[in-house]
């Protein structure tokens, strides 16, 4: 189990860290497709009531939220942590990686109100 909720080099979360890693920053969480329903992005309080029954139908896979250019930059930030003599930029790591976050989330809420659009519209035809 991760010891810190930074950016490292993978980008895939499981079960109830993934939960807890998306309620830290804002983020949704994925459910794989089971009997009850198709693959979906949900809440994390969603994700926490799917995950007491069966916490390996939740993930949060980072680099599907990923541009290219922030998942270079999520991996320099991984980079700058594992590294003791660029202390300075901590700071500037740490600002990067909140914005990272935030883009992110508006990422998946903006692809969420594009498919329930796509939902409605549909069911209005």
């Amino acid at each position: 189990m991760r010891t810190d909720t930074q950016i490292t080099r993978s980008t895939m979360i499981p079960g109830h860290e993934a939960i807890e890693f998306a309620e830290k920053w804002g983020l949704l969480v994925c459910k794989y497709a089971d009997p009850q329903g198709d693959e979906a992005i949900i809440e994390p309080e969603a994700a926490r009531e799917i995950a007491e029954e069966d916490p390996s139908l939740v993930y949060l896979d980072l680099e599907e939220w990923y541009w290219s250019e922030g998942l270079e930059m999520a991996a320099a930030i991984a980079e700058y942590r594992s590294r003791t003599d660029l202390q300075w930029l901590q700071p500037l790591a740490d600002a990067i990686e909140e914005d990272l976050y935030k883009w992110m989330g508006e990422r998946q809420r903006l692809y969420l109100r594009g498919i329930q659009h796509y939902r409605t519209v549909r069911e209005e035809a």
